[in-house]
């Protein structure tokens, strides 16, 4: 998903913000700051206790978010390129609070492995969309498994247009759909 979007939505030198969506241990919103210095992310999940099965220790998954960004601080090009944030999908207020943390609008929202038999979380992540302001960029890389990806798109299609394309190795299934608001 980063060779694309590198490909396809990050070759100018402009300053982009993104919003990663679901981003579980923070693999892509981290790639994308570590791969581009004009790239700014807040990285988003809800907030989910664990226990480390190996020490018993808590978590929450914004601080394990925040942990993978502290270990790999030193491929970004500055402390400030990746944040994190507590965003449970439909939530208005977790989305009103990282706007006022950031202050701009986002240019770029993505997502990997969201619709991954996700079902129920599907309505909330079409109205996080739509509230998101501005006219950002949205893109969703998925696995097609048959699990959820038809299902989310047949919800959206009445708020979206879409496009899919195909990514990866023709075996793996691999998509990137952009969504554009009606």
């Amino acid at each position: 998903m980063i060779k694309e979007m590198s490909k396809s939505y990050l070759q100018d030198e402009k300053e982009f913000r993104v919003l990663e969506l679901g981003s579980g241990c923070g693999l892509l919103g981290i790639g994308l700051a570590a791969t581009h210095s004009n790239v700014e992310v807040v990285l988003t999940d809800a907030h989910v206790s664990f226990a480390d099965k190996k020490t018993g220790e808590e978590w929450t998954s914004l601080q394990w978010l925040q942990q993978n960004i502290d270990l790999n601080c030193d491929i970004f090009g500055s402390q400030d390129q990746v944040s994190v944030s507590k965003l449970f999908w439909g939530d208005a207020e977790d989305l009103e609070l990282i706007r006022e943390k950031s202050r701009k609008e986002f240019d770029i929202i993505v997502g990997s492995e969201i619709l991954y038999n996700n079902h129920d979380a599907f309505e909330g992540l079409i109205d996080t969309l739509l509230d998101i302001r501005g006219d950002p960029v949205i893109l969703i890389g998925y696995k097609e498994r048959r699990l959820g990806e038809s299902k989310f798109f047949a919800m959206a299609e009445d708020y979206f247009t879409f496009t899919k394309k195909k990514i990866g190795n023709r075996a793996d299934n691999l998509y990137l759909a952009e969504l554009v608001r009606k």
